[in-house]
């Protein structure tokens, strides 16, 4: 199988989204946002883009490694056991749906005409919208993204029903009690 760095991250961030919206294991989840996010934010560099958490100027840079330490803290001990193998973590999946935000953020701009001219990925443009319904007070422009999304009657929508994300992306959700979480889990 040959496959493009864009192609791979396509499949690990449309596997990561669907398994998050199927509210299977979070740790599953960052370990393929975090493998997807890594691929993007390089194809990112070497478009000139710069991402929005790890690249972002609201970071002093004498406090940029904290910063980025923090973001990968729970990726880094998913992945690696030579140095520390006895060791534990209290795990609060507090930074998911940011660091999934950002890959989706990277995807749909990399995968532009402007850039790598590959297709858009639906999952990520649901979990876009997904983020900006369930946390409104973030975005800069709020008026902009109702203006967007005025056709969807997203008035009702409660963004922590995941079942109408799964039905919009064609999920079909099997019963896998061994890594399956409730919703408070996920955030």
């Amino acid at each position: 199988m040959h496959l493009t760095k864009i192609e791979i991250a396509e499949i690990q961030l449309r596997s990561a989204i669907r398994l998050f919206f199927s509210k299977e294991h979070p740790i599953v989840v960052e370990t393929l946002v975090g493998a997807a996010s890594g691929v993007l934010r390089g194809l990112a560099k070497h478009c000139g883009m710069q991402s929005i958490l790890h690249d972002a100027d609201l970071v002093k840079p004498e406090h940029r490694k904290e910063w980025i330490r923090i973001l990968h803290e729970f990726q880094n001990f998913f992945k690696h056991a030579v140095e520390d193998p006895t060791a534990t973590i209290e795990y609060e999946p507090r930074a998911l749906h940011y660091l999934t935000l950002e890959a989706c953020h990277l995807y749909r701009h990399l995968a532009s005409d402007k850039y790598l001219k590959h297709r858009q990925l639906k999952e990520a443009l649901a979990f876009e919208l997904w983020f900006a319904t369930k946390y409104p007070h973030l975005l800069s422009n709020p008026s902009a993204f109702h203006k967007l999304t005025n056709g969807f009657r997203l008035d009702s929508f409660d963004p922590d029903d995941f079942e109408i994300m799964r039905m919009a992306l064609g999920i079909k959700c099997a019963d896998r009690k061994s890594t399956r979480l409730n919703s408070s889990h996920l955030g």
